[in-house]
């Protein structure tokens, strides 16, 4: 028989030969395998596949839906709408379990389908590329000794290149380097960034050309520009053939637009906006840092032999740059596939990324909402159940059989289930703007045939999960006592029911646990001394001109206009940014050992600018200290060093020509994020104090210059000042645009991902503690009307209303009492290992899960009590009179 060995999936073909007549069954196989093999070669195996199990239902739903093979009986679309029948008259009989379940679950599954959408879309970078499986970008990994300090994607220029002609799977190589750029456009400034990659760049990356000449970089000055700056800066003219003019690191420079690519920005990790041919880079660099394999300060990325050993190709890689297998000390290399740069947080570069332990969170926080709301459906729908046993036992006496019983269950489920998809579709639609605008993202939503599936899975599974509950409840109890109303447990919820409530009640205690420690945390970030003052203080960028000498100028003419002004108290220069990782130098030891310390290029002012405090010497003077051979250091350096007295001690280094001298130690400040701690720290004065006996260097700038300017100004009024600072700079400086950032907010921006993450947890705890909100007041007014009866009796013999509400509301009581003995162990848990990754953190107190287990228990007992009060003060003629 066909099929035997067939393409199409194994379910298909037993639910074919389960449901499908014999004698029908070769031809419908034989049809459905050409239909499944045109489709796999012009739409692809899933779609082929899909498209195979809607023609399967197609087939199936007219005429033949169950085969109870016990009895070899059929049944056709009759029985199909007579339990549609039946399923949508018991949802309009009781609205109000019906309405608590689809909003429930609706709920539930608009916050999963954004997950699901952010997820989607962050797994989706970097896919366009045609021969992206065999690109990888070169890391090296920072050892001392054997223990692996860190990875970094920043690396040596000639790297690549290298390991292209040295390496025999490695078929080509590209660089990508970024340094900002003034670009003048009619006369007018602008700062924007400049990229620049070899002519083999878009050989290897499949970025598609909108316009113009792909060999574009072949020429020194022919450049590529995106399509977004092509629109906002030429509107709908065409820029090919258009020259602009480039200001890098002090040198102009003038090149003509030859080709407009799609830079795919919402899914691409490399911001390509302004595209120049790699040997421009010497503008920025020096010959001998675009020379040696020490310097590390751009990306390679190398495409390998298909079907290559990766293993392999890195060995090779390093026995080609390190000879002698016996030194440990030695960087070494690994390639990373472009496919998981953008989910690698462990290996930093220049390209976006996203920490993969977010699609964690998010993805467990979206079942966790999505758990709650289907044990809310279970419980609700198993303990409602017990309501219509009359009308399952009249059923069963009139000849319906357990099966049918169990599909019409089955069938009232997946309807319900189907209906909060599509009601969580709208509201997916409504809120998608709002959850952009939380995330600081931009998540398209776009229905296809995964989206489909998902949602007819989850209607599925639903289904199953809550019809077979039911029916392990229902179908056990015989029709007789159905009919009579004897029914086990009755006013009692089973072992199960009152597990999944526990376990409803535990998930809402994690999360709001969960919110408060993540809320605190955040808290304590924002308002810990980061050792400097960020207030009042503003970050402008240079122009990245790489001579120290007309630099030094230029900020000494600056800060001499600027201080002019009494609302500025003080400015300095600085090599690096606070958006950045600080510049980190290598020293070679006498072992061969190497010291890696963080280092800064600052002027005299910087001090008082930054509002440090000085614990030991003194700071930069130039009336007193020789910038040529003065260093400050940090007290992290000197408690590395374990030093007593740092004043007179050197920074040790095996080629350190010249001697230097510490003059000061300047307190801890949290020049990089506070999840990081603080590092050995180098504060120089002068480009050239220390550069003798650097033997490596990791850093996005280079070579050691003042490239960024920090402005501190007192409290008032901020426009003027900004006014003032914009006419003094662009009377100075009119070619380059006057930027600047505010420094408490680029250190608020250096937690955007923890402010998300405690964003998206408020959210699904909001969500969870509504959605069980719900389930417990249907959950506690089924449990009032079966025990209707039960409170007239207690109520004509004397009960009191106190004494009716506290029996009816203690066994949810002590489910929540359960539920904190479970949830407050997972809560710290849960909490410690989140808290590890900050070296700056609070304490957990007891105080939290305090709050959290009483939020929950207030919760139902003003749920439970104030039904149980109405309960209490209904007449008992009508608790008695009830059925």
């Amino acid at each position: 028989m066909k099929g035997q060995n067939s393409k199409l999936p194994t379910l298909g073909i037993k639910l074919l030969k389960w449901f499908c007549p014999d004698e029908l069954l070769e031809g419908v196989l034989h049809d459905y395998e050409e239909q499944y093999d045109e489709s796999e070669k012009s739409r692809g195996r899933v779609k082929a596949s899909f498209r195979f199990y809607w023609n399967v239902i197609r087939l199936l739903h007219p005429s033949i839906l169950f085969r109870n093979k016990m009895s070899n009986r059929w049944f056709n679309s009759s029985l199909l709408k007579n339990h549609l029948v039946v399923s949508t008259r018991s949802m309009m009989k009781y609205k109000f379990y019906s309405a608590i379940n689809l909003i429930g679950l609706s709920l539930a599954i608009t916050f999963s389908l954004f997950v699901f959408l952010f997820i989607d879309k962050e797994t989706n970078y970097d896919k366009f590329h045609q021969n992206g499986d065999n690109i990888y970008r070169v890391a090296i990994e920072l050892k001392k000794g054997e223990e692996v300090m860190g990875r970094s994607a920043v690396t040596a220029i000639p790297l690549g290149l290298k390991l292209k002609d040295e390496v025999a799977s490695v078929q080509a190589a590209t660089r990508f380097a970024s340094n900002s750029a003034t670009i003048i456009i009619d006369n007018q400034p602008y700062q924007e960034t400049a990229h620049f990659v070899d002519s083999s760049f878009f050989e290897i990356f499949s970025f598609p050309l909108i316009e113009g000449n792909a060999e574009a970089l072949n020429l020194k000055n022919h450049i590529a520009i995106s399509s977004d700056k092509a629109a906002q800066y030429f509107g709908d003219e065409s820029p090919i053939g258009r020259s602009l003019e480039f200001e890098i690191s002090g040198s102009a420079a003038t090149f003509v637009i030859q080709a407009v690519i799609d830079n795919r920005a919402v899914e691409s990790s490399l911001a390509l906006d302004f595209i120049l041919p790699i040997g421009q880079y010497a503008l920025v660099v020096s010959e001998q840092v675009m020379a040696s394999l020490d310097y590390a300060v751009l990306e390679n990325y190398v495409v390998v032999q298909k079907g290559s050993s990766i293993d392999n190709v890195i060995a090779a890689a390093n026995t080609t740059l390190n000879p002698d297998p016996t030194d440990d000390h030695f960087t070494g290399v690994i390639l990373q596939p472009l496919k998981s740069i953008h989910l690698e947080a462990d290996i930093t570069g220049n390209s976006f990324y996203t920490d993969p332990v977010k699609f964690l969170i998010m993805g467990g926080l979206a079942l966790l909402v999505l758990s709650v709301s289907i044990i809310n459906f279970i419980t609700l729908s198993s303990s409602h159940s017990l309501i219509r046993m009359k009308e399952i036992g009249l059923r069963s006496a009139m000849g319906a059989n357990k099966v049918s019983i169990r599909l019409n269950l089955m069938l009232e489920n997946f309807v319900t289930a189907l209906m909060a998809n599509l009601i969580a579709l709208g509201l997916t639609l409504l809120l998608l703007p709002f959850f952009n605008q939380l995330l600081g993202l931009e998540v398209l939503f776009t229905p296809n045939s995964n989206l489909v599936l998902l949602m007819l899975s989850l209607s599925a599974l639903i289904a199953l999960i809550n019809g077979g509950v039911q029916s392990l409840t229902l179908l056990k109890i015989k029709p007789l006592n159905s009919l009579r109303g004897v029914i086990p447990l009755i006013g009692r919820p089973g072992f199960v029911n009152q597990s999944l409530i526990v376990l409803q009640f535990t998930i809402s205690i994690v999360l709001i646990i969960g919110t408060i420690i993540i809320h605190s945390q955040m808290t304590f970030i924002q308002k810990k001394d980061l050792g400097f003052n960020q207030n009042n203080l503003i970050q402008v960028p240079l122009d990245g001109n790489t001579d120290f000498v007309a630099t030094s100028s230029f900020v000494d003419r600056v800060t001499t206009e600027l201080l002019n002004n009494n609302r500025i108290i003080a400015v300095s220069p600085s090599m690096n940014n606070l958006s950045e990782p600080w510049t980190l130098l290598e020293f070679a030891q006498e072992d061969e050992t190497r010291e890696q310390l963080t280092y800064n290029l600052v002027g005299a002012e910087f001090m008082q600018t930054m509002n440090l405090e000085l614990i030991l010497g003194d700071f930069f003077d130039p009336d007193r200290h020789n910038p040529s051979t003065d260093i400050v250091v940090n007290e992290a350096l000197v408690r590395h060093f374990g030093w007593q007295n740092a004043l007179e001690e050197q920074i040790p280094g095996k080629y350190l020509a010249k001697p230097h001298r510490i003059i000061g130690v300047v307190k801890d400040f949290h020049f990089s994020s506070l999840k990081n701690k603080v590092d050995p720290l180098i504060l120089a004065a002068n480009n050239e104090t220390l550069m003798d006996g650097v033997g490596g260097l990791s850093t996005y700038v280079w070579p050691p210059n003042y490239y960024q300017m920090y402005i501190r100004f007192s409290q008032g009024e901020i426009t003027s000042v900004l006014d003032y600072l914009s006419e003094t700079w662009d009377e100075i400086n009119p070619n380059t645009p006057f930027n600047y950032d505010f420094v408490d907010s680029l250190v608020e921006r250096q937690y955007l991902e923890e402010k998300r993450s405690r964003d998206i947890v408020n959210v699904s705890s909001a969500f969870s503690i509504f959605i069980a909100w719900l389930g417990l007041i249907g959950l506690t007014r089924l449990t009032m009307q079966r025990r209707k009866k039960e409170v007239g009796i207690r109520k004509v013999l004397g009960s009191s209303v106190m004494n009716i509400t506290s029996l009816l509301s203690k066994r949810f009581l002590i489910l929540v009492l359960v539920a904190n003995m479970i949830a407050w162990p997972f809560s710290y848990w849960l909490a410690n290992n989140w808290l590890a990754s900050f070296p700056y953190r609070i304490e957990i107190s007891l105080f939290t899960f305090l709050i959290g287990g009483l939020s929950v228990f207030f919760l139902v007992l003003i749920s439970v009590g104030l039904q149980s009060i109405s309960s209490a003060r209904t007449n008992p003629v009508e608790s008695l009179r009830y059925e």
